[in-house]
């Protein structure tokens, strides 16, 4: 019982905010909550596909994304 209360409580704290957010933005703000992840991992796959390095910048390595993801974007471009 004392799990079932505690998977209700997380599964409100992450849905509530989002539809919210869709209530009061509409369904356009889907697009806008995941355009600025998508230019980085598009960025980082080209950037290691020209270079063989992580990197946003094509200076620094970059950590903080999912490798195979990564890696399947690299290959695409």
């Amino acid at each position: 019982m004392r799990d079932r209360i505690l998977i209700a409580g997380c599964t409100a704290l992450f849905a509530l905010p989002l539809l919210a957010e869709l209530i009061v933005r509409g369904w356009t703000c889907i697009f806008r909550s995941f355009a600025g992840d998508a230019f980085l991992y598009l960025t980082v796959g080209r950037n290691f596909a020209q270079s063989g390095v992580f990197t946003i910048d094509q200076v620094h390595a970059t950590n903080g994304f999912h490798p195979l993801w990564q890696l399947w974007v690299a290959l695409v471009y």
